[in-house]
């Protein structure tokens, strides 16, 4: 409960600290890229939401340690095979929705879609620890991030304005991965490096889900 609070500010901090310093014509070139960003995010949450039951549900330490590397590589995993085509179609994308007039928003939306991405990555991980009764990591990697944000938000937006504010948002949500990864790390004792990087394992669940997917479709 503590961490929803620092959770919604890095999520909203951006938008509320440029609502005061910047044009409404600024503003909604920002509003725009973050709505484009929003197009890779319900894969991610989908997975995240079923991250806590299922873990929750392993009573085994040694199986739960396991399922948290498996998940924190899946989710590094999809959160690329989301981002990249997305970023491909961004400048496309952005002009067909919303008017050759938002060009100026695509820059900043093809950070936020990184951005967006990291946020999705995070609620798997957070939903990974809580489940594996790390209750406190998620709420320190949001603050941490919130910290980051604010001082993004201190440095970039008078120099950059709409793009540094969509730093802003980068670092703070980059923040927050990096800690849950120690949190993580702690839980299973492996090396960041092999909790990011995919194996075999990974590109076959994926694979077969993909799978799935066209045959149901």
């Amino acid at each position: 409960m503590i961490a929803t609070l620092p959770q919604w500010l890095n999520l909203k901090a951006d938008q509320l600290v440029m609502a005061t310093f910047i044009s409404p014509r600024q503003l909604g070139f920002y509003v725009a890229a973050i709505a484009w960003a929003q197009v890779a995010s319900p894969i991610l949450n989908a997975l995240g939401s079923l991250m806590l039951p299922r873990f929750a549900g392993e009573g085994n330490a040694a199986q739960r340690s396991a399922l948290l590397s498996h998940a924190s590589r899946t989710a590094f995993l999809v959160g690329a095979v989301v981002t990249v085509p997305t970023l491909v179609v961004t400048p496309l994308g952005v002009k067909i929705l919303f008017g050759r007039a938002f060009a100026d928003a695509i820059p900043s939306a093809l950070l936020l879609v990184v951005a967006g991405s990291i946020v999705g990555i995070n609620y798997i991980l957070s939903e990974s620890l809580l489940g594996s009764a790390r209750t406190k990591a998620p709420m320190h990697a949001q603050f941490i991030g919130l910290i980051g944000t604010g001082v993004g938000l201190g440095l970039f937006l008078p120099l950059l304005g709409i793009l540094g504010g969509a730093l802003s948002s980068l670092l703070g949500y980059g923040l927050t991965t990096i800690w849950l990864l120690v949190e993580c790390r702690g839980v299973t004792k492996e090396s960041v490096g092999s909790l990011i990087i995919p194996r075999r394992q990974e590109f076959r669940a994926l694979l077969q889900l993909m799978q799935g997917i066209v045959r149901t479709g």
